[in-house]
This record gives C-alpha cells, structure tokens and sequence, in this order.
C-alpha cells in the first residue's frame, strides 16, 4: 500500500492526516471511528484491520475519492448502506468480524474488484454483486450460508465462476428477496421490542 501514513491512538490528529492520501489506522484498538471522517475528501486508502470497532460510520460514504478499505479482524456488525456511494471503490476487505447482512446498496460500487467476506456470519449476498462489471472475485468462506448456495460453490471446481452464475440467476433473486423480507421483518420485531411505539388492532 506504499507509503501509507502510520498513526498510533496516542499521537492521532485529524489536522494532520485530513490530506493524506492514505490512512493506517491498525492494530490501535480502537472501538470506532475517528469523527469527522466524511472531511478526509482526498484519501484513497484507509485500513483499520485489527482493531475493536463494532460499526463503520456512515460518513464513510463522504469519502468519495476511496479506493481501498481494509477493516479484517474487527467487530463489525453491521455495514452502513452509504458504502454505496463509494463508487471508486476497488477492494473492500472485511473478513473475520461479526457481519450478518449486507447491505444492497454495496451492488452500487461499480468499480469493485474484491470483495472479502470470509470468517463472518454471512447467510446470502445481494445478486447485484455478481453483476458488478469489474467484479473478480467474492470471497466468502467461513460463513453460515444458506444450505443452495453453499452447495452450489462447493460442487464447481471454479468457485467464483460457480457463485456469479448462482447469483445472478433469477432462482437466487427469488430466494434472496423472500430472505431481504424475512430479516425487515425481524428487524421490526426488534423495534417493538426495545419499547418503540406500535399500534396493534384489536
């Protein structure tokens, strides 16, 4: 990644860094972000890798000029839709955090090269992945995916070929709009749950 800028948590200053166009941030423990990262309008690479963060801020997707993002062995839950707006992104690298679901605006990213899912909790991927025009690879082992799809990558001897034709095929954008509906679903559940306000008929 060339010349990277190394900063440690102890000597981290947004003044310094707001230009640099690329950011380590690793192996810092950190728990979240710094504020103010929709400012950083000239980087291209950030990596945040082996650090404690549970979310990626959704200011993330004011970066527009990023490339790269590296965030493997994290705890990462969830992933903010405004990935979407990434649309230089090349290499999305996400693998060992506690992902479930992926967001479907992340099939905006038209420039996508790479995308590493593995060692996540990952069920199914969005089919607009698999048409992604630059998309060369998707990296998803380790993950509890649905029963179909694993079957079908496991079969083929080209996995990645075997995965963008299960993807996009029409079977899989049934399965996967009755899956996107099932977890709007829980997530509403959750809602009412933690006292939300509902109404219920009687």
């Amino acid at each position: 990644m060339g010349d990277m800028l190394l900063f440690t948590r102890d000597v981290l200053n947004l003044s310094l860094i707001l230009h640099s166009p690329e950011l380590n941030l690793s192996v810092n423990k950190l728990k979240a972000l710094p504020r103010g990262m929709g400012a950083f309008n000239c980087m291209t690479v950030l990596d945040i890798s082996t650090n404690q963060i549970t979310e990626i801020t959704r200011q993330i997707g004011y970066i527009r000029t990023l490339r790269e993002l590296y965030a493997s062995q994290n705890k990462i839950k969830d992933l903010p839709p405004e990935l979407g707006e990434l649309e230089k992104l090349e290499r999305l690298v996400l693998n060992h955090n506690e992902i479930q679901y992926v967001p479907v605006e992340l099939g905006q990213c038209h420039s996508l090269l790479q995308i590493d899912f593995s060692h996540n909790k990952i069920n199914m991927i969005p089919p607009d992945l698999g048409r992604l025009p630059r998309i060369k690879m998707i990296k998803l082992a380790n993950n509890p995916l649905d029963p179909e799809l694993r079957e079908v990558v496991v079969k083929r001897a080209d996995k990645w070929v075997a995965l963008q034709d299960y993807i996009i095929s029409p079977e899989y954008d049934k399965k996967f709009f009755e899956y996107q509906r099932a977890e709007q679903a829980d997530d509403s559940f959750e809602d009412l749950s933690e006292g939300e306000v509902g109404v219920i008929d009687d």
